[in-house]
């Protein structure tokens, strides 16, 4: 559903406000400050997608002494699958 350029400043202005509300406050937030339902989803897709980014950015995922690697230095493995959409393919090369 495509949102109209006048409406992305709206959009903005609701997506910042409600970045700094807990999760939980924002539907009730949105439905208080927004009768647009278009609006209304653009934002919450957008702070859904900016949860899952904090979530992802916030959980390490490397030197997991647990795994099984082919060398101490590699620190995932082939065909792994990283945030759901990033395959492993091979081992290029290690700063360490």
């Amino acid at each position: 559903m495509a949102t109209a350029p006048e409406n992305s400043e709206t959009i903005k202005a609701l997506f910042v406000e409600a970045l700094e509300l807990s999760p939980a406050e924002r539907p009730a937030f949105l439905l208080k400050t927004c009768s647009d339902p278009v609006v209304r989803a653009e934002v919450q897709r957008l702070l859904s997608e900016d949860d899952q980014t904090r979530s992802f950015l916030s959980t390490p995922n490397l030197g997991d002494s647990n795994r099984d690697t082919e060398s101490h230095n590699q620190r995932f493995r082939t065909g792994e699958i990283l945030a759901g959409r990033f395959t492993i393919i091979r081992f290029i090369a290690s700063a360490c």
